[in-house]
């Protein structure tokens, strides 16, 4: 009875959102029903409704972002006059830019008020936005047929690879539990609750074991400092990974069985993550189970690839088909001569590449990447980076000319589609988990900009294991045909086969987010296809 009260309501929201005014508006609206998807999610587990379950924990997550991609590739017809989609795309600009504000001000208010002026400012743009969108349909009648859609369940499935046994799994840590909902197509739809795991109980862990030496890690922008405190604050950091494998995939659940012990009996061989909350912040590949022979990481079990939704992991797969080869390459590096490693670590990726664009020192600059972003296969930007946990537009990459923000690659970076975009600094993978289930962050940025997959670090990278890590990844890509993920995966394990950079810190910060496997399996027509669900999700 629960279940279908809260059934009702959510159609009864949806309703009265689509009264709305705007698209825009109607995102926001859709901001009230987060908590209410994922709660129903929970039900959908314990009632063994897993389509269902799925669909919820989607609709709860990655909403803006979803809705910002889902309108990036519109491409009126020829017969609208050039005049009139000029203008359309100048209000698609501007409205993204005040969507990402206003999410922004949401968790970090500047001064009373502001809040209230973005929203005056995006309904003059949006309701504009909507009447220039009208005219082009005059035009161009197929024009207004594009909608954010929800996924449903079986467009989901169809996102699983199947040139190795894949399995999808989603997140959502809540304020008395964690679920995790476990697919693999055509063997198991199962959704598993962690109840020791709870998000109050990850925040105190995190904020015990893993926020300090963090912030000491970014203070120093590295590991150099105080020889007891680093010991320190390196096994602090690495306890929560153990403790958090032990909750996550060590924790044995209804009929008994551990998470490893399930994808190991399923020969399980990739992860698709999905991550929530505190969650993506973590490494999940990171995390650790004590063996005989000391840690064994989940790197070790599995290939791991992170998204932060499936409805982004869509467009992604989207943009990426057909991608191979990859053979041309635009780097930019050591900017502030500060990264003496970082030259060596791009001049020695050309020789992986028929056409090779290289930018030092003074001649990495903003306006250089920005005109540049388009004309390569691969992006890679060996510099340092910041991510700003208040004001996350204003994370950014430090150019020899200043900072190409998160606001501006939002604005003006676009990629070939596809393309792989490796962020060879600093912080350049950590985003904002937000209230609202949002993805904000250097990655996310470039996923907009039409970049297949994205590689970043969590944390302060150390320079030399870096740029080895970089040099077997770009290697096994270009001459083994691995794919992104596999051969960061490689280059990760064999870097923690040096006694030297053993621990986590050294390695694990890098993940790849978004399809960092080659995805031929797919079609755009099984990815965004419209075929009717078997049930009716509110």
């Amino acid at each position: 009875n629960a279940f279908s009260d809260a059934k009702a309501s959510l159609r009864e929201s949806g309703v009265l959102a689509t009264q709305l005014a705007s698209e825009s508006a109607k995102r926001f609206a859709r901001i009230q029903d987060v908590e209410r998807y994922a709660h129903l999610a929970a039900i959908c587990g314990y009632l063994d409704r897993i389509p269902e379950a799925l669909e919820y924990l989607e609709r709860s997550r990655s909403g803006l972002l979803n809705a910002l991609l889902a309108t990036r590739h519109l491409s009126p017809s020829p017969n609208v006059p050039p005049d009139l989609v000029s203008r359309f795309q100048e209000l698609q600009t501007q409205r993204r830019k005040l969507d990402l504000l206003i999410i922004q001000e949401q968790e970090m208010p500047l001064y009373k008020g502001r809040l209230g002026e973005l929203f005056d400012q995006m309904m003059l743009i949006a309701s504009e936005w909507d009447d220039t969108a009208k005219r082009i349909a005059t035009y161009d009648p197929v024009f207004d047929q594009f909608r954010d859609l929800p996924m449903r369940y079986e467009q989901i499935e169809a996102l699983i690879p199947r040139d190795k046994r894949t399995a999808l799994l989603e997140f959502c840590v809540a304020e008395t539990r964690t679920q995790i909902v476990l697919v693999v197509p055509g063997l198991i739809q199962h959704a598993r609750t962690m109840e020791r795991l709870s998000s109050s109980h990850l925040y105190q862990l995190l904020e015990n074991k893993w926020f300090g030496p963090l912030r000491r890690l970014r203070k120093r922008s590295g590991i150099d400092g105080d020889v007891a405190t680093r010991i320190s604050d390196l096994a602090a950091m690495n306890e929560v990974l153990g403790e958090l494998y032990d909750q996550l995939f060590g924790q044995r659940v209804g009929d008994g069985e551990t998470l490893l012990e399930c994808l190991e009996r399923l020969q399980v061989e990739r992860l698709i993550v999905v991550p929530h909350g505190l969650l993506h912040l973590l490494p999940v590949h990171a995390m650790w189970r004590s063996t005989g022979g000391g840690q064994r990481y989940l790197l070790d079990d599995f290939e791991v690839v992170y998204t932060p939704s499936c409805g982004v992991l869509r467009y992604c797969i989207r943009d990426s088909l057909g991608r191979l080869p990859w053979e041309s390459l635009v780097a930019f590096a050591d900017p502030d001569a500060s990264l003496p490693g970082a030259r060596s670590e791009v001049e020695s990726m050309k020789q992986f590449f028929k056409e090779s664009t290289i930018r030092t020192g003074g001649e990495a600059t903003i306006d250089a990447a920005v005109r540049s972003g388009a004309t390569g296969d691969v992006l890679h930007f060996a510099c340092h980076g910041s991510f700003d946990s208040e004001s996350p537009l204003s994370s950014y990459l430090a150019m020899a000319d200043g900072r190409l923000s998160l606001s501006r690659i939002f604005e003006e970076f676009r990629t070939r589609p596809g393309a792989l975009v490796t962020l060879s600094a600093c912080e350049t993978g950590m985003v904002s988990p937000d209230r609202t289930n949002e993805y904000v962050g250097l990655p996310s940025g470039f996923l907009f900009a039409g970049a297949g997959c994205v590689i970043g670090s969590l944390w302060p990278v150390h320079d030399i294991c870096t740029s080895t890590i970089m040099q077997e990844t770009y290697a096994r890509i270009q001459q083994q045909n691995e794919s992104p993920a596999a051969s960061l995966r490689a280059a990760q394990r064999s870097a923690k086969s040096n006694p030297v950079f053993a621990h986590p810190y050294f390695w694990a910060p890098f993940q790849v987010v978004g399809a960092g496997w080659w995805p031929s399996h797919a079609t755009a027509a099984q990815v965004l296809g419209r075929k009717g669900s078997t049930h009716d999700p509110a």
